[in-house]
């Protein structure tokens, strides 16, 4: 398995087909005739967004979002606005995490999130941004409030855009990060890729 950056509009249009596929099976979304869901199109395709995909024989078979701050906002700034702009007074580098999924069929597989959680990490250390952003579904949090040593900030009833999508902030500060997601920074910055 290889984690590394989408680079086409091919690419892009499979991880909107498996993000589709993955809110319609949570019951977040109804289907869409076209099966895609571009869910914040305010920050698709801007130099502040990186999207990593875990790739498998050529398949996507998971994907995750990183957005650095910037003047079109973050995916969370909708649900949790006053959280945002308590961040932002500290003058902290800010960036946020958001669409992981992976394929159904291995969504149990948590060695596919945990690694792109670690090239995510990773990409957060070589850019020099310290505090992390991240909104899950409560029932998902706890392991990735465990994975980054993380805290939850705010919480909501309701993302929007979405239905039957309750949501936690989850706020992580880089330096609480755990050794084993931030000790091979030279494997992403030595190259491309990331080989898990």
């Amino acid at each position: 398995m290889i984690i590394r950056e989408a680079i086409s509009y091919p690419e892009l249009h499979q991880v909107y087909k498996l993000t589709h596929d993955a809110y319609v099976d949570k019951g977040y979304i109804e289907p869409r005739c076209d099966d895609l869901l571009i869910h914040y199109p305010n920050l698709e395709r801007i130099k502040e967004t990186t999207v990593l995909i875990a790739e498998e024989n050529g398949q996507i078979i998971g994907t995750n979002s990183l957005t650095l701050d910037n003047e079109f906002g973050l995916h969370c700034e909708r649900d949790f606005p006053l959280q945002v702009m308590q961040e932002r007074l500290t003058g902290l580098p800010l960036c946020c995490s958001w669409r992981i999924v992976t394929r159904k069929d291995i969504r149990d597989d948590w060695r596919i999130v945990y690694a792109l959680i670690k090239a995510t990490t990773q990409k957060i250390i070589q850019l020099k941004y310290r505090i992390l952003l991240m909104t899950f579904h409560p029932m998902d949090a706890l392991r990735y409030l465990r994975i980054l040593n993380a805290e939850v900030d705010g919480f909501c009833h309701n993302v929007a855009g979405l239905h039957n999508a309750p949501a936690l902030l989850v706020r992580g500060d880089v330096l609480n990060f755990p050794y084993k997601l931030t000790r091979n920074i030279n494997e992403l910055t030595q190259g491309e890729n990331h080989v898990v």
